[in-house]
């Protein structure tokens, strides 16, 4: 008969024990124990002995809060101390500090997702520069008499919603695209793994722009013991914007530690500005400001932190869309801001696109250990 224990308080020298006064039940047909104040109809009293007390198993693994946790967030330190050297591009494959630096005068320069972990600190006195995120949109005109195209809309990026292409339209009039949709504050908050892509990208315009703004990209620093950032860490959007194309939203930064963070320089998360109007479209709108966040139990931050949304590209005069097949301005991306509105065709005049919306920025004074 198979033995199975269950309720039981627990184990002395081999035999069951309970609460006082409690006897040890056995089922009848399953050989069930159970310890109680009295056994049931279908059990028996269990007047046998149990085998010994196995050996205590090994502990288990610390929580988020503990070593493993820490090992986790902060890294393992693998690739030891460094100190950049100009011009450097990090080695995606290892990027587990004890402690790093970037030097007076160096640019070191990262991909857009990438997540520096340091056991010790992390110290910029150059500039980190963070790659390009979100794609703009593209389009392909098989005959530019044609309205037929090919289309790859705008990624989103860390949006809402994706920022629109202008219509491209025979005859008189075409209208703007719209601006991608920004986070909310507590989405905006909340974004702590914000992946591989930082605002979103823009919007395309003109058959001579074909392609909207790229997002500035997105980058994560946690280091356990402090983060001073006496240079620039800057996640902008840098595309330069064709004719009639909406500009990138601007990236995502993220610093994190245990112990203290200290702002004495530049924290950039900027959107672009869009391009011009030309004689076959209205202008692009401006992408929208990204998102700087900083987690710590004591932050100083004298330092500046811009997240502002790009510029409009620059608006024809009056009759200079002269172009048979005419498009609307390109929307900006958003990211912590909304993205700009394209620019309209009415007639043959040119109406002005708009500027991104400024990004948010956030101090949290919280150990983010457990955040991450």
């Amino acid at each position: 008969m198979r033995l199975r224990v269950v309720l039981v308080s627990c184990v002395t020298a081999g035999l069951l024990v309970g609460p006082a006064g409690a006897v040890v039940c056995q089922k009848k047909k399953s050989g069930v124990l159970r310890v109680a104040a009295a056994c049931k109809r279908n059990e028996v009293p269990f007047e046998g002995a149990l085998g010994p007390v196995g050996p205590s198993g090994p502990s288990g693994a610390a929580g988020t809060q503990g070593t493993a946790g820490e090992l986790r967030i902060y890294g393992d330190g693998s690739t030891g101390a460094l100190t950049a050297e100009p011009l450097t591009s990090l080695d995606e494959s290892s990027l587990q500090f004890t402690d790093f630096t970037i030097p007076t005068g160096v640019y070191v320069f990262v991909g857009s997702g990438t997540v520096i972990r340091c056991t010790g600190s992390f110290t910029n006195n150059g500039t980190l520069l963070v790659g390009d995120g979100a794609e703009g949109s593209r389009f392909f005109v098989p005959n530019t008499n044609s309205l037929e195209l090919a289309s790859r809309g705008a990624h989103p990026g860390n949006s809402r919603g994706a920022a629109m292409d202008g219509e491209r339209a025979m005859g008189v009039s075409s209208n703007p695209g719209a601006g991608g949709t920004a986070l909310d504050t507590r989405q905006a908050r909340r974004l702590l793994a914000p992946g591989p892509f930082g605002g979103g990208g823009g919007g395309h315009g003109t058959s001579s722009g074909n392609a909207g703004g790229t997002g500035g990209g997105s980058v994560t620093i946690l280091a356990a013991t402090a983060i001073v950032n006496n240079g620039v860490i800057d996640a902008s959007s840098h595309s330069q914007q064709s004719f009639g194309a909406g500009g990138g939203a601007g990236g995502v930064v993220i610093l994190g530690s245990r112990g203290s963070i200290s702002n004495n320089g530049i924290l950039r998360a900027d959107g672009s500005g869009g391009g011009d109007s030309l004689t076959d479209g209205a202008a692009g709108a401006g992408g929208g400001g990204g998102i700087v966040h900083l987690l710590a139990p004591v932050i100083n931050a004298v330092g500046a932190v811009s997240v502002v949304g790009g510029p409009p590209g620059a608006q024809g005069g009056p009759g200079s869309v002269t172009a048979s097949i005419r498009h609307g301005g390109g929307g900006g991306g958003g990211c912590g801001g909304n993205g700009g509105q394209g620019g309209i065709v009415n007639n043959s005049n040119p109406g002005a696109a708009s500027a991104g919306e400024p990004g948010k920025s956030f101090e949290s004074l919280v150990d983010p250990t457990s955040l991450f």
